[in-house]
């Protein structure tokens, strides 16, 4: 949290400039290239897999479609699967190539509810196993053998986002900010995301496991779970939950291949994040293997802090214009990658 306020925010707020243009004020054209490639690359995997996570719970009302699992690489299923993965990514990317004005609008409407939703599984689990000791929760299941501990947890939790915070890839959407203390709000989001969501998540997973036998190697794919717990609005729940993460994800994966081919247009490369990440979504090993990929895609593109990309001094702000409307800045987005 700490990390986005006070150092994400602040270099944002002060330059009004993206990632990829900071970059290659600093590193040059080429590098700049090379990670920029790498970084919509690794995007892409990103928001694919969050396009699977939601297309777990679109399948759900559809009793022949096969679930994947922890230890499915493929499509479980050549055609619902397919379809079901296909229309998830083309509606996400719709919504993104509409700028991140009206990705913002959305995200203001949904994600308070779906939070809402992540704790009522929660509270509901709870319930089914007849106990609110969570520490003891804690504890793995009879026959099992505890894979991470808490403080690996921890770690993982700050190092999965670092190529957003330290590694200044939301340079993206909070240069759009009014002011430094707008970090908050991403800080929040992530405490409330990434703390007491998994919290409920997990939650979900023991559940199934203590009660209801399901193998804790293969795992039980989210929109059935949520369904058990929720009903039909889990369902949206868990569809909300992987749209919110996928649409700021193929938003900035446009970004990243608008600054390495700078003839793209910024709807064109979102567009071409979208098909792609669309493309990754079919596939479950990405959402499947996901603890691997975003420590891999953390230690990558979290790159050291330069001193031209530490917070500007007060005289250097001076000098930085002043915010303006968030549609005139998006209008000025394709300027500035």
């Amino acid at each position: 949290m700490l990390s986005w306020r006070f150092v994400t925010a602040t270099v944002a707020t002060g330059t009004r400039e993206t990632l990829y243009f900071k970059l290659e004020q600093i590193c040059g054209r080429k590098l700049a290239v090379l990670y920029n490639v790498a970084n919509g690359v690794l995007f892409f995997f990103l928001a694919g897999s969050m396009i699977t996570v939601s297309s777990t719970a679109i399948g759900v009302p559809f009793p022949s479609m096969e679930m994947p699992t922890f230890a499915d690489l493929y499509p479980t299923g050549m055609v619902a699967w397919t379809i079901a993965g296909i229309a998830t990514g083309l509606v996400i990317t719709l919504v993104t190539v509409r700028g991140y004005a009206f990705v913002a609008q959305m995200s203001n409407v949904a994600a308070p509810w779906m939070l809402l939703n992540f704790v009522a599984c929660g509270i509901v689990t709870l319930g089914k196993l007849n106990t609110t000791d969570v520490i003891a929760l804690l504890e793995p299941a009879p026959g099992t053998e505890q894979k991470i501990g808490f403080g690996g947890i921890v770690f993982f939790s700050w190092f999965c986002n670092a190529a957003m915070h330290i590694g200044m890839a939301d340079m993206s959407v909070l240069r759009l900010a009014q002011k430094p203390s707008s970090g908050w709000a991403a800080a929040a989001g992530m405490y409330l995301g990434h703390y007491v969501a998994w919290i409920c998540a997990a939650l979900l997973l023991v559940y199934w496991v203590r009660a209801r036998g399901a193998d804790p190697i293969k795992g039980v794919a989210p929109g059935p779970m949520v369904f058990d717990a929720v009903g039909w609005a889990g369902i949206i729940g868990v569809i909300i939950a992987g749209w919110t993460t996928a649409n700021p994800t193929i938003y900035r994966a446009g970004l990243a291949f608008q600054g390495a081919v700078k003839k793209l247009t910024r709807p064109q490369a979102t567009i071409l994040a979208g098909l792609v990440s669309t493309a990754a979504g079919i596939f479950p090993a990405f959402a499947m293997n996901l603890l691997g990929f975003v420590g891999i895609y953390g230690t990558i593109l979290a790159p050291p802090l330069e001193r031209s990309s530490l917070p500007p001094t007060s005289s250097q702000r001076a000098s930085v214009f002043r915010p303006s409307p968030l549609a005139k800045l998006e209008s000025r987005s394709i300027g500035m990658y």
